[in-house]
Order: structure tokens, then C-alpha cells, then sequence
């Protein structure tokens, strides 16, 4: 599982990076595609779809990264941070990833990972 590093000496675009990094990390996991891309849009309207309220701070509204401001990266850092002390394997994770056709799916089985060229499909397994 991904682990965040102390961000106190962070400047605010390596906070931002890592964010971006650790949000588009969990959601390869969740559709089990090595190189998926965030749907930073579709989340944004809609993040109860994608996560649990449990994963996100309350007072902070969900965007893509570079549009936060430095205040708002940290406390969701912070958050994540606290989280993981107490909870290291459940940091953060979506519930639901969107594929090609815009469906909302299912995670994928953390045993295996869908092959990139289709939709779903099983591949390759994931080592930890």
C-alpha cells in the first residue's frame, strides 16, 4: 500500500505532485490499469460516487490537484497523514472507477489487474 511521506518541508508544487501521484495511484489500483487516467471532472461533480466520505476531508471540496490552493493540499495531506497512524492499509480508497465507455464500475480484485487494451478483462497479477 502507498505510504505518504512527512510533508512539512514541502514546497506547495511537490505537495500538489504528490497528491496528484497518491490520488492517480489509488484509482490504477481501483480499475486495475497501470496507467489510468483520473477523472478529475466526473469525481469533482460527483465524489460520493468515487469514495467514501471517510476518505476525504470534510471541509475541503474535491478538485484536481493543481486547482487547490497550498492550504487546502496540506490539510488533505495532514488528513491522509493522520489516517495513516491509525489505519495504515485503508488511507485512502475509491469505491468506483469509470471506464472507456463511461461506466461506473466495480473495483477490480486486488489479485489481478485488467490488461490496459481492454475493458475490464483480466490481465496480469500485481505484485505487491
Amino acid at each position: 500500500m502507498a505510504q505518504l511521506p512527512n510533508v512539512l518541508e514541502m514546497r506547495a508544487q511537490e505537495k500538489k505532485d504528490l497528491l496528484q501521484t497518491f490520488l492517480t495511484h489509488h484509482y490504477c489500483l481501483v480499475s486495475g490499469r497501470s496507467k489510468a487516467t483520473v477523472p478529475w471532472l466526473s469525481i469533482t461533480k460527483n465524489p460520493q460516487l468515487y469514495f467514501a466520505d471517510q476518505y476525504f476531508p470534510e471541509k475541503i471540496p474535491f478538485k484536481e490537484p493543481s486547482k487547490l490552493t497550498y492550504g487546502q493540499v496540506t490539510e488533505i495531506l495532514h488528513f491522509w497523514r493522520q489516517r495513516q497512524k491509525h489505519t495504515p492499509h485503508d488511507i485512502f480508497r475509491f469505491k468506483k472507477w469509470k471506464d472507456f465507455d463511461g461506466i461506473m464500475c466495480d473495483p477490480v480484485t486486488d489479485e489481478c489487474m485488467a490488461d490496459d487494451s481492454g475493458k475490464g478483462r483480466l490481465g496480469w497479477s500485481v505484485g505487491s
